[in-house]
């Protein structure tokens, strides 16, 4: 049987308290991280509905995958442009939030853009 001291383990309650502290900023910071990777999807899938029929069919595959992937309403149809450069066709959106953690009250802000295009071979690019 071991006897136990009844001290409090200084080190241990610090490793804890950093894992909650981390495990806490990880998941006010992912679902932002997500809507990025769902915006990279919609801004491909607009452009090559631009490839296969015309950049107003982009335009409204746009706003239909906008709200099929509930995206937050801090994403909005104007943070997105579809354009022609160069011969080359674009897609970007950018878009902006201020992350507020509740127990500290800090805002982070954070930004973000999906920018893909095709060149004139109708081969499919990513600028980050």
């Amino acid at each position: 049987m071991r006897l136990r001291s009844g001290k409090i383990d200084v080190v241990k309650i610090l490793m804890v308290l950093i894992v909650v502290g981390c495990g806490f900023y990880v998941a006010v910071i992912t679902p932002h991280y997500w809507i990025k990777y769902k915006m990279d999807e919609i801004v491909q899938v607009s452009l090559l509905e631009w490839r296969d029929r015309s950049q107003a069919k982009a335009q409204e595959r746009l706003l239909h995958e906008l709200d099929k992937q509930e995206i937050p309403t801090y994403i909005i149809p104007k943070d997105c442009t579809i354009y022609e450069e160069k011969g080359e066709r674009h897609a970007r959106c950018e878009w902006a939030v201020n992350v507020v953690f509740p127990v500290v009250n800090q805002v982070q802000h954070l930004e973000f853009a999906s920018h893909k295009f095709l060149d004139a071979q109708g081969l499919l690019e990513t600028l980050e």
